[in-house]
C-alpha cells in the first residue's frame, strides 16, 4: 500500500498513532511530506529500511533538517529514523516531539 492509497482511507485522519517500520525506497516520502505538514493529529514514527539508497537518504535526512530548523511547528512532528542518521539529529526530532507532546 502506498502512502496515497493510506490516505483514500476515509478515518485516516482519526487515527491518533502509526508506526511504519522497514520502510522501502518506494515510499513516497513527497507526499508524505506534504501531508505532514498540515497534519494536526497523528502522530507518525517512521523507521526506513536499512537498504534504502543514499540518495534516498540525503532526502530523508533533508526532511529532517528542516523539521529541526522550523522554529514554530503548526503541525505533529513525526519521528523519522534510518540506520546511518547522525545521533543529534535523532536527539533533536526526539526533543522537539516531547516538547510538543507536554503542550
Amino acid at each position: 500500500m502506498t502512502f496515497k492509497e493510506l490516505l483514500k482511507i476515509p478515518h485516516i485522519s482519526k487515527i491518533t498513532d502509526v508506526h511504519l517500520c522497514e520502510i522501502p525506497e518506494k515510499f513516497d516520502l513527497e507526499t508524505f511530506y506534504i501531508y505532514f505538514e498540515k497534519n494536526k493529529h497523528t502522530e507518525f514514527r517512521l523507521y526506513f529500511a536499512d537498504s534504502i539508497s543514499e540518495a534516498y537518504k540525503i532526502r530523508v535526512e533533508a526532511i529532517i533538517d528542516e523539521i529541526i530548523a522550523t522554529e514554530n511547528h503548526d503541525y505533529k512532528i513525526p519521528f523519522i529514523h534510518f540506520a546511518s542518521l547522525p545521533y543529534e539529529k535523532w536527539g533533536k526530532i526526539d526533543s522537539l516531539i516531547r516538547q510538543q507532546n507536554k503542550q
